[in-house]
């Protein structure tokens, strides 16, 4: 995915995006109160659209007075647009669903392979039991692979016949919540059919969110065929992008609570992300859960 998205053209997308959530949540602060919010509201998603529209318009080099100063400060505006586009575009170029976007194939891609690596190992008689690990976007991918699985085994049960080889499923610095509060694709209220069309899709231990009975009520016609797998997710209070996974049906979350291994105090706001492949705690967790 690398070089594949501009700062513009990432910008704009989360311009789009915030507007989306901020309305899903103005039109659904039921779901939202249920599901993901047990202290207050998203206080930034009534400024986050307006923040982003300044960044995206806002020229540095047309400012007055700025002419002089912008040779010098170039190199640092830079490594912030790159900054931006590292920890970002990675995560815009794969949430994208529009089939029109010229991102899309990238996604498609990435969950073809995934696909094809997971029935490899269901094919090998020499193992017994998959677990599926994910970390950060890693771990959307993973949820991706296993909605996906269960559509082919659907279709085909007789290619998928080992699809209960699937034990398990870790994840940690998981974005999953926010991915489906900020990226989902939103449906007005009365689009109630595709609302439950788009439900059906994405079946794989997902949370109705609709919580209002329809005029017209759709069966789903996909067999939930991998909801014994087992799901834990760590997470950590430092780390701004995972989270205690609320929209999904998760076994268990376990919040780590990370230390610094020099100075024994928590890991530092935002440094948290990366800690967890160093973090012992959770290792052996895994274990106990998984191994016993």
């Amino acid at each position: 995915m690398e070089g594949e998205i501009t700062f513009q053209e990432l910008v704009d997308w989360l311009v789009k995006t915030s507007d989306g959530a901020r309305t899903f949540y103005n039109e659904n602060k039921e779901i939202v109160k249920k599901y993901e919010l047990k202290s207050g509201e998203y206080w930034y998603l009534k400024h986050l659209g307006w923040f982003l529209r300044l960044i995206a318009f806002l020229k540095i080099s047309k400012i007055p007075y700025f002419d002089f100063w912008y040779p010098f400060i170039k190199p640092f505006v830079f490594k912030g647009k790159q900054l931006f586009i590292d920890y970002m575009g990675d995560v815009a170029i794969y949430a994208t669903t529009d089939v029109k976007s010229k991102h899309f194939n990238i996604r498609k891609s990435i969950l073809d392979e995934s696909v094809k690596e997971v029935k490899s190992l269901i094919d090998d008689p020499r193992y017994e039991k998959i677990i599926i690990v994910g970390h950060s976007l890693g771990s959307v991918i993973a949820f991706d692979t296993l909605n996906r699985i269960t559509h082919a085994a659907n279709i085909d049960r007789e290619k998928w016949r080992s699809v209960g080889k699937i034990e398990g499923l870790i994840t940690f610095g998981s974005p999953l919540d926010k991915i489906a509060f900020f990226f989902r694709e939103h449906t007005p209220k009365g689009q109630y059919i595709r609302r439950q069309i788009l439900a059906h899709f994405h079946c794989f231990k997902n949370r109705d969110l609709n919580l209002q009975k329809d005029e017209i009520e759709v069966d789903n016609p996909i067999a939930p065929l991998l909801d014994d797998v087992k799901w834990i997710n760590f997470w950590d209070k430092k780390d701004p992008v995972s989270g205690h996974l609320d929209f999904y049906i998760v076994d268990e979350n376990i919040e780590l609570h990370m230390k610094d291994e020099k100075s024994g105090k928590d890991v530092k706001f935002g440094l948290a992300h990366t800690k967890y492949w160093e973090w012992k705690e959770m290792y052996t967790k895994m274990c106990d859960y998984f191994l016993k």
